[in-house]
């Protein structure tokens, strides 16, 4: 979930008396392999409805909703964070159920169950034998990373880091975690942690501008955040522009755990879902309402949009060199995904999916 727009859905539920579904779809004919295609993570209604994951067949161009329900006949639990698959097994992230599901990559058959985490996050292979998996803690204030055993499918270790760790990049022998703040909605965080892959121990945190959200690695070896900054607001709801910060994206040096580059933002508090293209190239993410596109060899922001509006999240598929857009619209019914060209940022095609479909994509051949 975006804690952005948590305030936003809170509201929500409190005026709505009545709760949407999400219909289950039979699979299309002749799909029998779910590990190649396209999976898109719906959280569901905030904070007690199921969530979900559809998958989008690229040849047929056809949608299966509640996957995971429909082939285990059992919900996934809410909030659908995140989905990654990685050795023939797919890993779901639901966050306030405060598990990962493991499927068979191929039949989305369960595998197994990771319990008990605490509003964990995102999931992150290593190697063969080991994974890990951010997590907010029990009050969303206590941030850490998980080591998972991929051979037993157990927690063998715990790093502590800053508070809200969220999606990871890595670099060599070093992950990198940007640390936005947890459910600490006056106080955002401002580090990304970077752990050494070899010892499982936290090395640093780097310093960055408030509320990093997004990371990911350029094909240049360097690791770029984007950081929203803050709005305060006085008592009549207006901005206090004293009190608020300014976003940028940051450009780390990997190898020296040092920023290298700071591209500030004009405004605060408006930026989010930075991705990246196949090549690592070019860089992509929301800004004030739109979608920028920024080369990584540029040392200044990119003034004008690929995109004219901006979506819930957002992802880059590696094999189609196409941008695909979540529209949560009313946050209780089923949302879509609008696919759009990163050569003039013109939409392809729109399909329909689950509630509240957000940044967690996986993409395979």
């Amino acid at each position: 979930m975006n804690r952005n727009y948590l305030l936003l859905l809170v509201c929500v539920l409190v005026v709505c008396l009545q709760t949407a579904c999400t219909k289950d779809e039979t699979p299309p004919e002749g799909i029998s392999d779910y590990s190649k295609g396209v999976l898109v993570c719906n959280e569901g209604l905030f904070p007690n409805g199921a969530g979900s994951i559809s998958y989008f067949n690229r040849q047929t161009k056809t949608v299966t909703n509640n996957l995971f329900e429909m082939v285990n006949n059992r919900p996934l639990g809410n909030t659908v964070q995140s989905v990654r698959q990685y050795n023939g097994q797919t890993f779901i992230v639901a966050s306030s159920a405060g598990r990962v599901e493991v499927a068979d990559s191929k039949s989305f058959t369960s595998v197994a169950s990771i319990e008990n985490l605490q509003l964990p996050r995102y999931f992150w292979e290593i190697d063969q034998n080991k994974a890990y998996i951010t997590q907010w803690g029990e009050n969303g204030l206590t941030g850490s990373v998980q080591v998972l055993n991929l051979q037993t499918l157990q927690i063998i270790k715990s790093i502590p880091v800053a508070k809200g760790p969220e999606m990871m990049a890595q670099v060599g022998n070093r992950v990198f975690i940007p640390c936005e703040g947890g459910y600490d909605f006056e106080n955002y965080d401002n580090k990304v942690a970077v752990i050494n892959t070899l010892t499982d121990e936290l090395i640093t945190h780097i310093e960055v501008p408030d509320y990093p959200n997004s990371i990911t690695a350029d094909a240049n070896g360097f690791v770029w955040v984007l950081c929203g900054g803050i709005i305060a607001y006085n008592p009549d709801w207006t901005i206090n522009e004293a009190q608020s910060t300014k976003g940028a994206l940051v450009k780390i040096d990997a190898a020296a755990n040092t920023v290298s580059n700071v591209l500030q933002f004009q405004q605060a508090g408006t930026a989010g879902n930075l991705t990246v293209n196949a090549a690592g190239t070019v860089l992509y993410y929301d800004y004030n309402g739109q979608i920028f596109a920024q080369p990584v060899t540029d040392n200044t922001l990119n003034t004008q949009p690929l995109i004219t509006h901006s979506y819930y999240g957002m992802a880059i598929d590696p094999q189609e060199n196409l941008l695909y857009g979540t529209d949560a619209k009313d946050y209780q019914s089923n949302g879509s995904i609008v696919r759009h060209r990163l050569t003039d940022g013109a939409a392809v095609d729109t399909f329909t999916v689950g509630v509240i479909p957000n940044s967690g994509f996986f993409f395979s051949n």
